[in-house]
């Protein structure tokens, strides 16, 4: 007996959903990363592969693709990992996190591939929360902190037609980061916050880079006042003693930031009629970024009472500063900006100025909030 039309129809809608769940999943890009296997104790972070273009036949070589992590960086894709122990192999997929996009829409073509863990630190916070970060007491970006464990770049085509991972194996590590010696100009020191070091359950410390005015050792009573700088990455005014330094590329970018060159202040800085003062830049990483923004902070911890309570009074002892309101002024642009006026505004007793150049908005709440429309700025409500 035949088919009806609608048995036809069913039977050929059952074919076809067979030969669909029979048919292999589509191919996609993978890695299989394997961490070291040296002996120690399970490890918590963030595991990140980065895919960057592989330079042509006869190219300058490039800097490594974890060293290219970044805003502007190549695709970079990443997995969080938790209590994994040493020598395990794990699959970073198309479920895992990416930037600009994601795995599966990265375009096949030829890579150099690389992996790059960060390993965490378990913080028993004094505030009562246990918590997983990356820690470290240098301005070093987290893919770059010293002892991590990353693979060799790899040169490889990246297909999703491909249907084994790419293997990498996280065979190397970073070494130290050379702190840069103290110079006739500038001393750098780095002292234990007990505050910090209460706050997150470890050791913290906190640091300065110290520019000395002209003849500093050759007035051995004299006291200075002290003007603290805020910045991205620090460097005492970009301080230059090198007469190389002064290159015309370097006065065009002065120059676009309205700034001397490091060489042209450092000419101005040793004249005898520039003003006799001390320069301080601040290194203050915290657990999430660069910079601690020099504030008390929830998640931060007592960044401006370490600053305040333990760091100026000890520059002020070992360098002979000035402790009076008078003696101590910040400035700063940027973001810096923002933590310079922070300063002042959270402790206008001990600050005596503010030089703020633009800075970050003051206050990030939403009725606060101003944008540029039509050429104005408008204030929203709500």
């Amino acid at each position: 007996m035949g088919l009806s039309q609608a048995g036809k129809r069913w039977a050929s809608w059952s074919l076809a959903l067979l030969a669909f769940l029979s048919a292999p999943a589509s191919a996609q890009i993978s890695f299989s990363v394997t961490l070291p296997s040296e002996a120690g104790e399970p490890v918590t972070g963030r595991l990140i592969v980065v895919a960057a273009r592989a330079p042509a036949d006869g190219a300058a070589r490039q800097a490594e693709p974890r060293e290219l992590i970044g805003m502007n960086g190549p695709p970079a894709f990443g997995m969080d990992i938790e209590n994994v122990r040493p020598g395990t192999t794990l699959t970073l997929g198309a479920g895992s996190d990416g930037f600009p996009f994601s795995l599966d829409q990265l375009p096949a073509g030829n890579y150099r591939v690389q992996a790059v863990l960060i390993p965490y630190k378990k913080a028993k916070r004094a505030d009562g929360h246990t918590i997983w970060v990356p820690l470290n007491d240098q301005r070093v970006f987290a893919p770059m902190f010293p002892g991590n464990p990353f693979s060799k770049p790899v040169n490889v085509r990246l297909d999703p037609a491909a249907e084994a991972p790419v293997a990498l194996t996280l065979t190397e590590k970073i070494g130290p980061v050379a702190r840069e010696p103290d110079t006739a100009w500038i001393k750098r020191v780095r002292i234990k916050s007990k505050l910090l070091s209460d706050f997150w359950g470890m050791p913290i410390y906190i640091g300065a880079e110290v520019l000395l005015p002209k003849d500093f050792d050759k007035h051995p009573d004299a006291r200075y006042p002290a003007i603290y700088t805020f910045g991205h990455f620090g460097g005492s005014f970009n301080f230059d003693t090198d007469p190389a330094s002064d290159s015309e590329g370097a006065r065009r970018a002065a120059a676009d930031a309205n700034v001397k060159t490091g060489y042209q202040f450092a000419q101005q800085w040793s004249g005898d009629n520039f003003p006799r003062m001390v320069g301080i830049t601040l290194e203050t990483p915290g657990a999430y970024f660069v910079e601690s923004y020099a504030l008390n902070s929830a998640n931060n911890g007592p960044w401006g009472d370490a600053i305040t309570k333990e760091l100026m009074p000890y520059l002020e002892k070992t360098f002979r500063l000035i402790d009076k309101p008078y003696g101590r002024i910040v400035e700063g642009a940027s973001t810096g900006g923002w933590e310079a006026l922070a300063l002042q505004l959270h402790y206008p007793d001990l600050i005596g100025g503010a030089w703020i150049f633009n800075p970050d908005p003051v206050d990030f709440t939403l009725p606060a909030y101003r944008r540029l429309q039509g050429g104005q700025y408008v204030h929203l409500e709500g």
